[in-house]
């Protein structure tokens, strides 16, 4: 019985894929070299801003940053998505994955809702209760659970709301990949049928 060989993208990867199945051959060496094809393609979607090019940052999170150079996401210090890419393998597959838990918003796109929410905030006062300030600003400085002079104050954001995040897709190949997938197959598949 031949495995069952899901690819999505390439019809032609699935068929190399199925006749190396028939082969009988150990597989796995192949499959460590596909992910590691597939891990460099998606590392040049996130270098090159996407391919092809993802919607723009908001102005509002562009100067936030500092300016327009901070790639999208690639904010220095914050680039985990990046790094958590991982690729893994086995006898009869290969795939790169990602442990961070909002990969697939940012992928895929959507719209991450809010509820609403309350809670209490405790302020440093003097022994008159006026608020105590943050050194040359008017921040109030927050109290620690040992602080004895303080005041507590009740917020809420009754309304929630919702965020819509666009769709940067960085888990596809690009057809330059497909060669090199193709390529690797090929020469296995030449090596095996010796």
């Amino acid at each position: 019985m031949t495995p069952d060989i899901r690819i999505i993208g390439d019809e032609a990867v699935a068929s190399m894929l199925q006749r190396l199945a028939t082969v009988g051959k150990d597989a796995a060496p192949l499959m460590g070299n596909l992910s590691e094809i597939m891990l460099s393609g998606v590392q040049k979607n996130f270098l090159a801003g996407g391919r092809p090019a993802w919607v723009p940052l908001a102005p509002i999170t562009v100067k936030r940053r500092g300016g327009a150079a901070t790639p999208i996401l690639r904010q220095p210090g914050s680039d985990q998505l990046y790094h958590s890419l991982a690729p893994s393998h086995g006898s009869s597959f290969a795939q790169v994955s990602t442990n961070k838990p909002y990969a697939r918003i940012q992928n895929d796109g959507g719209t991450i809702s809010f509820a609403p929410r309350s809670g209490t905030v405790r302020l440093r006062t003097d022994r008159k209760g006026n608020l105590l300030r943050q050194d040359g600003s008017n921040l109030a400085r927050f109290a620690k659970g040992s602080h004895k002079r303080v005041s507590e104050r009740r917020w809420t954001n009754s309304t929630g709301w919702s965020v819509t995040i666009p769709a940067r897709p960085f888990m596809v190949l690009q057809e330059s990949d497909w060669v090199q997938i193709r390529g690797a197959i090929s020469n296995w598949l030449g090596e095996a049928a010796k």
